[in-house]
């Protein structure tokens, strides 16, 4: 393993020790800094096995011996040495480009190598108020446990040598990540579906006849155990929507009680959003939906 390969672990292992789901700010520098340090070295470590001069700007002769085998020079004095200027490396651009044509793992993530590079230089280079720490977290335990482990496997070296006892909980992070993505992504597809439907539809007809349609769904006779229904601002087109609740009940002593309420789903009459998966229903209207609710507001 080469001297580069060898610092890429060792800064990768040091972001590893820091990313977690719960990380301060400076944490979130700590670990995109040494995320980046790691995986430049690892692009250089990676050159540098199939020629080393392809970590140099410049690969003139004398460049390549002052730079990295100044230490087999038996004639320092040669006149082909002392043209040499101060060695340029490659920057951390250049080596994603240049690992990429060897590399089809590194390519299938330059993407991701790209955005590291610029989260870097905002930090090396910018005001860390210009620096979004939470879209940054977010970020690091989508991409770090899987853009690292394909790098590792390429080099053939043991993941625990970066992740260490973390590597099952670093791999679980990535793989929520992944699945909050994907219940993004759908729940933003219904979205935008219902937005263009009622820029399509609204007319003074039509929001009469969705207004009517709302009252009754909310105002349907229900008993205690039925779900309850409440005005909702719709996501989409923020019409007023329907959102229906499902209570919880557990029993003591052989007494029934109510221990919670779940949304189940949300409908829209103006714009037919129509959201019921939990997963969706969750991330669509979060934790604090209460607060929203309409009916809510009005009694506060």
């Amino acid at each position: 393993m080469n001297v580069y390969l060898s610092d890429g672990i060792r800064n990768l292992r040091r972001a590893s020790h820091i990313i977690n789901c719960m990380m301060s700010e400076e944490e979130v520098e700590d670990a995109t800094l040494f995320f980046a340090f790691g995986m430049e070295r690892m692009c250089k470590g990676l050159l540098f096995e199939i020629n080393p001069s392809f970590i140099l700007d410049v690969a003139k002769f004398a460049d390549v011996v002052n730079a990295l085998y100044l230490d087999r020079v038996t004639d320092k004095n040669a006149p082909e040495l002392k043209s040499s200027k101060q060695v340029a490396f490659s920057s951390f651009r250049d080596l994603i480009n240049k690992c990429s044509i060897f590399y089809a793992d590194v390519k299938g993530n330059k993407d991701i190598l790209n955005n590291l590079r610029e989260y870097r230089n905002i930090l090396v280079h910018g005001s860390f108020q210009n620096f979004e720490h939470q879209k940054t977290h977010k970020w690091l335990i989508g991409v770090y446990f899987p853009v690292v482990y394909e790098i590792l496997k390429v080099c053939e070296i043991e993941k625990e040598s970066v992740f260490g006892a973390k590597s099952d909980l670093l791999e679980k992070l990535a793989l929520n990540a992944k699945h909050e993505e994907e219940i993004q992504k759908r729940v933003s597809a219904m979205l935008e579906a219902s937005r263009v439907k009622w820029d399509c539809q609204r007319n003074e007809k039509h929001v009469r006849t969705s207004a009517i349609n709302t009252a009754a769904d909310v105002g349907q006779p229900r008993s205690v155990h039925d779900n309850a229904f409440y005005r909702y601002p719709c996501p989409s087109c923020a019409n007023t929507a329907v959102l229906e609740v499902e209570p919880d009940f557990d029993y003591s002593d052989g007494c029934g009680y109510i221990s919670g309420v779940y949304p189940t789903e949300v409908r829209c009459h103006y714009c037919g959003l129509m959201v019921s998966d939990y997963e969706d229903v969750s991330y669509l209207i979060g934790n604090d939906w209460w607060e929203k609710t309409l009916d809510n507001k009005t009694q506060s």
